[in-house]
């Protein structure tokens, strides 16, 4: 009788020490002592889902990110620092200088953007409605735009920048 007491305290810390290591991945055991002093522990792991970010959390992330880069392009101080959020900048970069040369520094300052809308079409394209503001009131209004996802990172389309260049009597290279 001492050694089956002592079997079964020996047993019962093994299965306290089960029971401490699963308790920490969130499993839980159970113990069945027979009248014999059988000891059976049965344990189990609960299953834990694994979810996916949601089409709406990619929607809404990637929407951020493209008003991110349609307002970096606009609001761009200096504005010759846009290279970040344009679609080919190297490019079309001496049409945009052509463009920001049209302008006093201090005009400069005063044009803002506004997006004022996002359409995705697939996950690396976008169709947008963006409205260009000097000293806070409209100025073009409601333009159409696209942009991009180009190695991971949503840019304003060449075309669109193009187009509002276009406003200006600005052509870029083909």
């Amino acid at each position: 009788m001492v050694r089956s007491l002592s079997a079964i305290a020996s047993l019962a810390m093994v299965i306290a020490s089960i029971a401490a290591m699963t308790a920490c991945h969130g499993a839980s055991n159970r113990t069945v002592v027979t009248a014999d002093g059988v000891a059976t522990t049965t344990t189990s792991v609960p299953t834990h889902a694994t979810t996916s970010p949601t089409s709406t959390d990619v929607d809404v992330t990637a929407e951020a990110a493209i008003r991110a880069a349609f307002l970096g392009w606009i609001d761009a101080q200096p504005h010759d620092a846009v290279q970040r959020y344009v679609q080919d900048y190297a490019a079309i970069a001496d049409a945009l200088r052509q463009g920001m040369a049209q302008h006093t520094s201090a005009a400069l300052t005063q044009y803002t953007g506004r997006v004022d809308s996002v359409t995705l079409v697939d996950v690396t394209h976008a169709t947008v409605r963006y409205t260009i503001l000097f000293s806070g009131r409209p100025q073009y209004e409601h333009l159409p735009g696209e942009a991009l996802k180009i190695d991971g990172h949503w840019l304003v389309t060449r075309d669109t920048v193009c187009s509002l260049l276009a406003k200006g009597n600005i052509t870029c290279p083909l």
